[in-house]
């Protein structure tokens, strides 16, 4: 955090994904503007908390926050729905639910891996990468 100070910032992102996070934090610091992620380790090691604390928080200094904003606003880093257009998709790799019956039966955690896969949370088609 070189520069500005972040004594006083401003939020201008939060989600319960970290790595949603880190790339906001990357672009905003390769465009020279200084970050400060809060409230990731909470989120990370007590999901249930997640929630009531806000998420994890990405904070800038308050004279930068309309530039990061409009940066921020400019990029979509979700890919577009292919059958209803829309950005609110999300990448899928781990069988959640076998992965969590496998756990029970075993009772060891064991992650249970398929072909990955986008799915639009508004339609629920689901897409590979071509």
């Amino acid at each position: 955090m070189k520069g500005s100070s972040l004594t006083e910032s401003v939020v201008v992102y939060t989600s319960d994904r970290s790595h949603e996070v880190h790339l906001k934090r990357a672009l905003l610091e390769d465009e020279g503007i200084p970050c400060l992620i809060s409230d990731e380790n909470v989120t990370t090691w007590f999901p249930h908390l997640a929630q009531a604390v806000g998420g994890i928080k990405l904070s800038v200094p308050r004279d930068r926050a309309e530039d990061a904003l409009a940066l921020l606003n400019e990029r979509v880093f979700n890919p577009q729905c292919p059958s209803c257009g829309s950005h609110k998709t999300r990448f899928h790799q781990l069988n959640t639910f076998w992965s969590v019956l496998v756990s029970i039966l075993l009772y060891i955690p064991v992650p249970v891996y398929r072909e990955p896969h986008w799915v639009c949370s508004d339609c629920k088609h689901r897409w590979t990468d071509p």
